[in-house]
């Protein structure tokens, strides 16, 4: 994210060794609840399926999707 510029404000419990898709997985969230979970941040994903079919859920900007929020479902799954 840095490469990017980018800044997600959470700190999840695991620190520098979480990854994004981890969080992901888990909702990881740290001491700084009050700024939301990554469910409350994320847009937009892809998903690696069982099958090994990559689905696409959510999109690039806020405004830009109709329909269920499969990237919340998919949010805190554990996979």
């Amino acid at each position: 994210m840095i490469e990017n510029n980018q800044f997600l404000p959470l700190d999840p419990w695991n620190g520098p060794n979480a990854t994004m898709g981890g969080i992901a997985a888990a909702n990881a969230q740290g001491p700084f609840r009050a700024v939301g979970t990554i469910r409350d941040w994320i847009i937009g994903m892809k998903v690696a399926e069982v099958t090994g079919r990559i689905s696409k859920a959510g999109g690039r900007v806020v405004k830009n999707v109709t329909g269920y929020d499969l990237h919340k479902l998919y949010t805190g799954s554990i996979g």
